[in-house]
């Protein structure tokens, strides 16, 4: 990789923190892009290796998903269809959407379940078929998140889906 190397910042520290502020003089950093970093530790023995590259993207938390809905062309005694609106980024390239994680929660059971982990490689991914496990008659709940760069978003709000009998 032909990346540019920056020296961040130079400092003596008995801490594993430092933060680096855009409104203190750091304004090289731009919103949006994901930025590696590699330590040294120096000490009165010696100085350490560089450690292997972290990065981070300089970006908000994208907005929550949409809350999931039911598909009834889709939705039958077997089976409950959901979609959800996209979650919304806008800094890219670091608040991209990498995929969705559905949870559902069975009231027998009385915890969420993931039914779904696209957190990788399905940011396109906006609907969903649950074809197991699922009892007619029954409310089922339903929340979506969004997985990106430093994380997840909170969850979506969460759905209530009678199954069909």
């Amino acid at each position: 990789m032909n990346d540019p190397t920056i020296l961040v910042t130079s400092y003596t520290a008995n801490t594993l923190t430092h933060t680096l502020d855009l409104n203190n003089g750091d304004h090289y950093l731009v919103s949006g892009l994901i930025y590696k970093f590699t330590f040294q530790a120096t000490n009165s023995i010696g100085t350490s290796l560089f450690s292997d590259f972290s990065s981070f993207a300089l970006c908000d938390r994208p907005l929550a998903p949409g809350v999931p809905t039911i598909i009834p062309t889709m939705t039958n005694a077997n089976q409950i269809a959901i979609s959800w609106d996209a979650s919304a980024d806008t800094q890219t390239p670091g608040g991209n959407v990498y995929g969705y994680i559905i949870y559902i929660m069975d009231p027998a059971l009385g915890y969420w379940t993931e039914v779904f982990n696209g957190e990788l490689d399905y940011p396109t991914v906006r609907s969903f078929i649950v074809r197991y496990n699922i009892t007619g008659g029954i409310d089922y709940s339903f929340k979506v998140r969004a997985a990106y760069k430093n994380g997840y978003t909170v969850d979506s709000q969460a759905s209530f889906i009678y199954a069909c009998t």
